[in-house]
């Protein structure tokens, strides 16, 4: 990966006109810029910090998860063992949020994250074959495949 290329297309978003659990998304491209860096306990932190903003709790999915989707997709199919475990958690909280059994499901947003995830349906598969993915592939998978 790119970082600075990576790192231009995230500064390329406007964050400000996105939200996160607690207020405007302007903390998001530092937290993905970190989240691309070599330094593992600065990519883990980051990770949490996403986790907290983008789908608080598994509660609900905030607007900066739509421009936030790719790039967490590319750390994911890079990531070590850890980390990958962590951005799992975060698609997990993607695929329950975004399921049309969920209080919010049938949000504009929510349809358009589903619509994601199910594009990269194959790349979670492939993941729960992973020892160590800690059954968040295999509920994206299932949340996916059964709540259509």
């Amino acid at each position: 990966m790119n970082i600075k290329d990576y790192s231009s297309r995230v500064d390329s978003i406007d964050w400000n006109s996105y939200e996160t659990a607690y207020g405007k998304a302007t903390k998001v491209p530092h937290q993905l810029i970190k989240l691309a860096s070599d330094n593992h306990k600065m990519a883990m932190q980051a990770s949490h910090e996403l986790w907290c903003g983008l789908c608080h709790q598994h509660a609900y999915i905030s607007s900066a998860a739509e421009p936030a989707y790719i790039f967490l997709k590319e750390i994911l199919e890079k990531a070590n063992e850890e980390l990958r475990i962590e951005l799992l958690d975060i698609f997990a909280g993607f695929a329950e949020c975004s399921s049309p059994n969920h209080p919010e499901g049938n949000g504009e947003l929510q349809i358009s994250i589903r619509t994601l995830l199910k594009k990269d349906v194959q790349l979670f598969t492939k993941l729960r074959q992973l020892e160590g993915e800690d059954g968040f592939a295999e509920f994206i998978v299932e949340e996916l495949e059964s709540n259509a």
